[in-house]
């Protein structure tokens, strides 16, 4: 089996432009990109556990995740990566913790 990786930008919102991209590159698979963010104040994660905000939002993802697990609101078997997992738990435990989030389409 061969498997041909392609990065590309293209306007998603031109389903032409999209479709020769795709026979271009003989594409039958397209993942949509989307960027999360997370924005914690600096002085708050300061003042409220004594690290920088940037320290704060790489721990929280761990924290959250592994609350998930220990809940059961997560669970499978074997190795999973976080896009076999569902997202809104985490997204809404993500805001419990102090850790608004929002969403960026392309």
């Amino acid at each position: 089996m061969r498997v041909l990786l392609v990065a590309a930008t293209v306007d998603a919102a031109s389903a032409d432009a999209l479709a020769d991209l795709c026979r271009e590159h003989r594409i039958t698979h397209v993942l949509k990109a989307v960027d999360p963010h997370h924005v914690v104040d600096n002085e708050w994660s300061m003042s409220e556990y004594s690290h920088q905000a940037v320290a704060w939002q790489t721990a929280v993802n761990a924290v959250v995740a592994l609350e998930l697990l220990a809940t059961g609101a997560w669970s499978g078997t074997g190795v999973l990566g976080p896009e076999a997992l569902p997202p809104q738990p985490y997204l809404d435990l993500l805001n419990g913790y102090g850790s608004p989030w929002g969403m960026e389409e392309r």
